[in-house]
């Protein structure tokens, strides 16, 4: 079925290849992708086209109702009073479709955990540049030329329209 060939993805990270490897945004791209890969085929798989059966006829013929799921691997929607009450499938396409699911739940946990890793080295690099600043010689000297200065000084500095926030 076209659901197997979704397993050989683009490269995502395993034993061989941990998830610190995929540093560049190419890496995240390959893993984005086969995770939209991996959807698209559990959504093609879960909204596939099945017979609708009523309840009652289904009820009354279920032997050759089962034999028939089980013979075309097909899905049947089992319907209660004109509503969608149960969907029927071969244990074949349960384990297809949710061995597809499984697998994308898989790709998206990593994608999420590697943004959350990549979100994190990038605060803290952002925390380090800017704390790295302020430490400076050039920082310490106008932090205290700001909390020195006199009023007359402070008024002098204003330039209207440049230095305060828009209303």
């Amino acid at each position: 079925m076209e659901l197997q060939a979704m397993h050989s993805p683009a490269r995502t990270p395993t034993s061989d290849h941990p998830a610190s490897d995929f540093e560049k945004p190419e890496d995240i791209r390959a893993l984005l992708t086969n995770a939209y890969r991996q959807l698209e085929a559990v959504e093609r798989h879960g909204h596939s086209p099945c017979r609708s059966v009523g309840s009652t006829q289904f009820g009354r013929n279920i032997s050759e109702e089962l034999n028939t799921i089980m013979k075309a691997s097909e899905m049947v929607r089992v319907k209660l009073h004109n509503r969608r009450a149960a969907v029927v499938m071969a244990n074949v396409e349960f384990d297809l479709w949710q061995s597809n699911q499984n697998a994308l739940v898989g790709v998206v946990k990593q994608l999420a955990d590697r943004l959350a890793q990549i979100t994190t080295v990038s605060m803290a690099s952002e925390f380090d540049t800017l704390m790295a600043r302020m430490n400076t010689p050039e920082a310490t000297r106008g932090v205290d030329k700001l909390f020195s200065a006199t009023e007359a000084e402070l008024g002098a500095t204003h330039s209207p329209g440049r230095t305060e926030k828009p209303a």
